[in-house]
């Protein structure tokens, strides 16, 4: 094995005995995070604005999409906006546990005003 020209890398060659432990330690951190990870990503809850419609004088309608697992509840609040996205009617609406893991909703908001868009400000858990 050639000699490394110590003035310019020093005398002290890697040392090869930790190159295991650092290894392993690596090993187990990367599967830890991904174990977090994928916890993380099932207790999660998913949702979006399938479609809406505003076009009613008292009512706007939303079917919305939750994802969620099958023994979590779900409460999901709704508003409606007008032009300037006053809030023109709003409500909340119950994801109960069981069922599929994606449920769809057609959801029912109550008007105050003209509404423009309706939009999901939340879904969480109850």
């Amino acid at each position: 094995m050639p000699q490394r020209p110590a003035d310019r890398y020093g005398d002290r060659p890697f040392d090869r005995r930790w190159l295991i432990p650092i290894i392993v330690i690596a090993v187990v951190l990367a599967g830890l995070g991904g174990l977090a990870m994928l916890r993380i990503a099932d207790q999660g809850v998913q949702w979006g604005m399938i479609t809406f419609d505003t076009s009613g004088q008292d009512e706007a309608t939303a079917r919305i999409e939750v994802t969620r697992s099958p023994d979590t509840a779900v409460t999901c609040e709704l508003e409606a906006v007008d032009a300037r996205q006053i809030i023109v009617g709003q409500t909340a609406v119950d994801v109960p546990t069981g069922g599929d893991r994606t449920v769809v909703l057609d959801v029912e908001i109550p008007l105050q005003g003209d509404a423009a868009a309706v939009k999901i400000v939340t879904c969480r858990r109850q």
